[in-house]
């Protein structure tokens, strides 16, 4: 038996304190909205390294859920994530999260915005706060180090293969976009963006964010259909259709 994330029916008391596992490059932006809200969080921020090892990426997050005592709900600031949160467990209190593909749709406010540019123009990379100050974005800052660190680990030539493969890799891509949420400075942000996009050769834009699903996640306004409860002794699955989560009983 599976339920869609339009039928969520737990409700938590505003008294009651959530422990929330969210991924490093979203600290200002968790930070922020948790702070607007009226309920009590616990933070803890995650390597967003882990991306790159969905297996344990996931065997971390179910170790904390699983370890989560005396919360009343476990809030995860992760979308799909390269299947990362599939297969998931509540365990004893409820398990909230974006049923969303990644974490883009955070800042664009919904899925169906998302899906809806990315039809329009499925060649954009796009750069956030987080992203640019967490990992290396495509530019001459990345092509510079990676290239150093190839040198010094592989020699000139495998540096350069290397480098050309992952050049090649970006020609799927014509636009860095960056995505302006309207909370803090970015004008140091927005303009490293351009850069990057004129040492690439690509085109810049920007998006105006919209905050609606980080202010709905944080004030507990959980009916959107971005948003999945997972109640105990249910698990989350991936959905492969439009909702893109589901839950279903936890297997015995």
């Amino acid at each position: 038996m599976t339920r869609s994330h339009e039928e969520n029916t737990t409700i938590i008391s505003r008294q009651d304190k959530c422990l929330v596992l969210s991924c490093a490059v979203l600290w200002r932006e968790v930070s922020y909205f948790a702070a607007l809200s009226s309920q009590v969080y616990d933070l803890k921020f995650i390597d967003q390294n882990l991306h790159n090892q969905p297996a344990e990426l996931k065997k971390y997050l179910q170790t904390e859920i699983n370890n989560a005592g005396g919360y009343q709900a476990v809030m995860l600031c992760y979308g799909l994530c390269s299947n990362a949160v599939d297969g998931l467990t509540a365990g004893k209190r409820p398990l909230v999260l974006f049923a969303v593909h990644d974490c883009i749709s955070f800042f664009l406010g919904s899925a169906g915005r998302y899906r809806e540019i990315y039809d329009k123009n499925p060649g954009i990379y796009w750069y956030t706060p987080g992203w640019i100050d967490h990992t290396l974005m495509p530019g001459k800052q990345r092509y510079d180090y990676l290239l150093a660190d190839y040198r010094e680990k592989y020699g000139e030539d495998n540096a350069l293969y290397l480098m050309e493969t992952e050049q090649n890799w970006f020609k799927k891509y014509g636009t860095a976009a960056y995505i302006d949420l309207g909370f803090l400075q970015a004008d140091r942000y927005r303009e490293f963006t351009r850069k990057c996009a004129n040492w690439l050769g690509w085109k810049f834009c920007e998006y105006q964010g919209d905050a609606s699903l980080f202010r709905n996640f944080f004030n507990q306004e959980w009916k959107s259909r971005d948003i999945m409860v997972i109640n105990p002794g249910e698990a989350v699955r991936a959905s492969y259709n439009n909702n893109i989560l589901c839950s279903c009983l936890e297997a015995k």
